[in-house]
C-alpha cells in the first residue's frame, strides 16, 4: 500500500479551462499551473468542484486527468485526483486511472443525492481504497452533498482511524467539527476548504488548504501563510479580511464565472464556465474588478524600485509593475512593518501621556506652573489663622451667640463670595458653580436664622431668671424688715 508522502502547503483547486469551441484546453491548464507554481502552490486538485465537475463527461474527467499528469513541470508539484462519483463502479475507474497516472492521492466526496447512511458511505470508501493503491481523501462538503458526516458513528469512527482515510478537505465552517477530526487520528492530513476560515482553520490544526479562488489569490495567501508563520496574528488578521473581501465579491456574482474572469482580465482566457452557471453581466465585471483592484495593496513583496510597492495582482494595461515572489524579502518587508508599528505604538502612548498630565494642570499654564500655584497657595493659607476661629463677644458674662454666628458667618459668607468669583473666571461662569453658591449662601441664611432664635430663648431664660432672683431678694428684704419692729 502507497503511503501518505508530504501532501502540506497550498494545493489550487484548479478550474477546467476550454476554448472558444468549448471544448477542453489542456494548453491553457497547463499555462495556469506555471503561473500558480510561480506563485506558491504546492499542488494541484484536478477534477473537482472548481473543474465543473458533475458537469464534465466521462471522457473529459479522463482528459482532465491526463492531461495535468502530463504536464512538463510534474515532477515540482503534487496532483490529487477527484474520483468521486454516485456510482461507486465509476468513481472505482476514476482511481484506478488516477493511480496509472501515477497521481500523488485521491480525493472523494460522499455518494451523494441519495441519502445514503454512514455504513454505506464507509464502505463506498473502503471499496476506493482497496481498489487503487493511493492515499484516499475524505471530501468533507455537506452544503453540497446534504450529507454531514457523524464522527461518533462506528463505522465513520472506524475508517478515519484504521488507515483507509489519509486526510480530509473540510469544506465546511465547522470548524470544530475538523479539529474533532484531528483529535481523532493525529496522522491525518487536514485541509481547510473554504479559504474565507483559513486562518480559523490553521489555528486549529489545518495542514494546508486546497482553494477556488487559490487560481489567482495566491500571492496574498502566501503572505497570509507568512504572518501566520512568524506569529503576526493582526497582520494575517488584515489580510484574511482582504482575502475575504474579494470572496464576497465573486460569491455576490457566482463564484466560478467570477474566478475564470479575472483570469482572464489577467492575460489567461480559460473560457466560460457552462450552463447552467450564469453569464455575468458587465455591471458584474466591473464589479468584481473594482474590489480585486482595491486588495492590491495586501502583497508588497518582491523586487521593486524605491517607493514603489508591488501590486497583488496585476492587470495588463492596468498595473504593468510585477511582484516577485521571493519569500526572502516577504519576511523583510513583514518585520519592517512590524517595527513601525511597535514605533507607532511608542509614539502615540508617549502624546497620550503628555496629554494626561497636562489635563491635570490649569488652562494655559504648564505643569511646574501648576504645582508652583498650589504650593505658594498652601503657604499663604498656613500663615493665615482660621477663619471660624475669631473672638467670641460676649453679653454680661455670657456668649452673645446671635452675634458670634452672625459674624462668623458674614466671614465665611465673603470667604464663599470670594472663592465663587474665582471659580467663575476660571470656568467661565457656569451654570452649576452659581447654583452650588446660591445654596451654600442660602444655608449660611438658615444657620444664622437658628442662631437667632436660639439666642432669643436664652435671653428669654435669663430675663425669667433675673426676675426670679428680684423676687427672693425682695421677698429677704421684706423677712428681715418684718423680723426688726
Amino acid at each position: 500500500m502507497k503511503k501518505m508522502e508530504n501532501m502540506s502547503g497550498f494545493l489550487v483547486a484548479a478550474i477546467t479551462p476550454f476554448d472558444a469551441n468549448g471544448q477542453f484546453s489542456a494548453k491553457a491548464l497547463h499555462a495556469l499551473m506555471d503561473r500558480t507554481i510561480a506563485q506558491g502552490a504546492a499542488g494541484f486538485l484536478i477534477g473537482g468542484s472548481s473543474a465543473e465537475c458533475p458537469l464534465l463527461s466521462h471522457k473529459e474527467r479522463i482528459d482532465g486527468l491526463m492531461a495535468a499528469a502530463h504536464y512538463d513541470g510534474r515532477e515540482q508539484t503534487k496532483l490529487m485526483a477527484s474520483v468521486a462519483s454516485i456510482s461507486t463502479d465509476e468513481a472505482m475507474e476514476y482511481a484506478k486511472a488516477a493511480e496509472t497516472l501515477r497521481y500523488d492521492a485521491m480525493i472523494s466526496t460522499v455518494p451523494y443525492y441519495y441519502k445514503f447512511g454512514m455504513k454505506q458511505i464507509a464502505e463506498y470508501f473502503v471499496k476506493l481504497r482497496n481498489h487503487a493503491d493511493l492515499p484516499l481523501f475524505l471530501y468533507n462538503f455537506p452544503g453540497n452533498t446534504g450529507v454531514e458526516i457523524d464522527i461518533d458513528n462506528p463505522y465513520i469512527r472506524g475508517i478515519l482511524t484504521d488507515g483507509t482515510i489519509a486526510g480530509v478537505k473540510q469544506t465546511s465552517l465547522n470548524l470544530y467539527q475538523m479539529e474533532r477530526i484531528k483529535n481523532l487520528n493525529d496522522q491525518l492530513v487536514i485541509y481547510g476548504g473554504f479559504d474565507e476560515v483559513y486562518i480559523g482553520a490553521r489555528m486549529l490544526g489545518a495542514d494546508g488548504a486546497i482553494g477556488s479562488t487559490f487560481n489567482f489569490t495566491l500571492p496574498l495567501f502566501t503572505k497570509l501563510e507568512a504572518a501566520y508563520s512568524a506569529r503576526d496574528y493582526e497582520l494575517a488578521r488584515q489580510l484574511q479580511r482582504r482575502a475575504n473581501n474579494i470572496m464576497q465579491a465573486l460569491v455576490s456574482c457566482s463564484l466560478f464565472p467570477s474566478i475564470k474572469h479575472i483570469l482572464k482580465v489577467q492575460g489567461l482566457d480559460v473560457g466560460a464556465c457552462r450552463a447552467p452557471f450564469p453569464t455575468l453581466t458587465d455591471e458584474q465585471k466591473a464589479h468584481i474588478e473594482k474590489v480585486v483592484d482595491m486588495q492590491k495593496g495586501a502583497v508588497s513583496h518582491g523586487e521593486r524600485k524605491p517607493g514603489e510597492s508591488a501590486p497583488l495582482f496585476h492587470f495588463p494595461g492596468k498595473f504593468v509593475r510585477r511582484a516577485s515572489p521571493c519569500i526572502g524579502r516577504l519576511f523583510d518587508h513583514l518585520d519592517c512593518a512590524q517595527r513601525d508599528a511597535q514605533a507607532e505604538d511608542a509614539l502615540r502612548q508617549q502624546g497620550d501621556a503628555h496629554q494626561n498630565r497636562q489635563r491635570l494642570c490649569a488652562p494655559g499654564r504648564t505643569q511646574h506652573q501648576h504645582h508652583a500655584r498650589r504650593a505658594c497657595r498652601n503657604r499663604r493659607q498656613k500663615d493665615q489663622p482660621p477663619r471660624l476661629k475669631a473672638k467670641t463677644p460676649r453679653v454680661d458674662g455670657r456668649l452673645d451667640f446671635e452675634q458670634a454666628v452672625r459674624q462668623n458667618g458674614d466671614a465665611q459668607d465673603d470667604a464663599q463670595r470670594t472663592d465663587h468669583m474665582l471659580r467663575v473666571q476660571k470656568h467661565g461662569g457656569t451654570q452649576r458653580h452659581q447654583q452650588d453658591a446660591e445654596r451654600q449662601i442660602k444655608l449660611k441664611g438658615q444657620l444664622v436664622q437658628v442662631a437667632r432664635e436660639v439666642s432669643d430663648q436664652l435671653d428669654h431664660a435669663g430675663h425669667a431668671e433675673n426676675h426670679a432672683d428680684d423676687d427672693a431678694d425682695r421677698r429677704q428684704r421684706q423677712i428681715r424688715h418684718e423680723g426688726h419692729p
